[in-house]
């Protein structure tokens, strides 16, 4: 599937090379990219009370690739977000950011 989005890139370039391309550039979702730092910086920047749970999200490793699948439950449960309004908060701002919700 990569190969075929490096080929696309490839035509229309004068010289038929093609670049170097990461598989997060040709990637539907840009949201896959992120890493763990980058999750937890979203929250450490929200303004208000949610930048208290990037610590637990860094700790528990949650990138670009697992997003998608955080519930609010888990938010609930494993993150110990106990606020309802929190919990929206933080889904709302991972659906703002990435397009992922």
């Amino acid at each position: 599937r990569l190969e075929k989005e490096v080929e696309k890139l490839k035509l229309g370039k004068p010289d038929g090379k093609a670049e170097e391309v990461a598989p997060c550039e040709v990637s539907a979702s840009l949201a896959n990219c992120l890493t763990t730092d980058d999750v937890a910086s979203m929250l450490e920047s929200a303004e208000g009370t949610i930048s208290q749970y990037a610590k637990v999200f860094r700790q528990e490793g949650v990138d670009g690739v697992l997003l998608p699948y955080v519930t609010e439950e888990m938010l609930r449960d494993d993150f110990q977000v106990t606020s309802k309004f929190h919990r929206l908060k933080i889904m709302k701002l991972f659906e703002k950011k990435t397009g992922v919700g």
